[in-house]
């Protein structure tokens, strides 16, 4: 997803919050004179980014909470129930654009415009078959933001 919504001055991380020592660096990470930046973080719901970034639009990806918690358990990131239960609560309280995981694909065109991005059929055609993964968010860098 980052990588699709990168381009025309904008730059969008993938789980930059995994590399951030302290929340200053992640906050200083998002911002820069010249180009917009984003996060596309599973990560971001520990943050108080809505308050730091008031005006930036958000897009919500909403999944089932049972695939959640096996995605996480897939990637060594041993998860239970009732954490992706708690962390659910923090994203309801969201404001922003929302979009179930399952139909993300097909309304990549809407996410687009409501972020101010231009879509491009041909970019989303060649994104659509890869899956970028990361696993090396760990207890360190997850300890900042408890």
């Amino acid at each position: 997803m980052a990588a699709f919504l990168s381009g025309d001055r904008v730059i969008c991380h993938h789980e930059f919050i995994k590399h951030c020592t302290t929340r200053e660096a992640f906050y200083r990470g998002l911002r820069h004179p010249e180009y917009r930046v984003g996060e596309s973080s599973s990560g971001l719901i520990l943050t108080d980014f809505q308050k730091e970034f008031p005006k930036s639009p958000t897009v919500i990806i909403e999944r089932d909470p049972n695939e959640v918690c096996e995605s996480l358990n897939d990637l060594g990131l041993p998860t239970a129930i009732h954490m992706v239960d708690e962390w659910q609560s923090k994203l309801d309280r969201l404001i922003g654009m929302r979009v179930t995981f399952n139909h993300l694909d097909d309304l990549l065109p809407d996410v687009c415009q409501y972020l101010g991005l231009r879509y491009s059929k041909i970019k989303h055609d060649i994104f659509r078959p890869l899956i970028i993964e990361t696993v090396d968010f760990n207890a360190q860098n997850l300890s900042i933001w408890r």
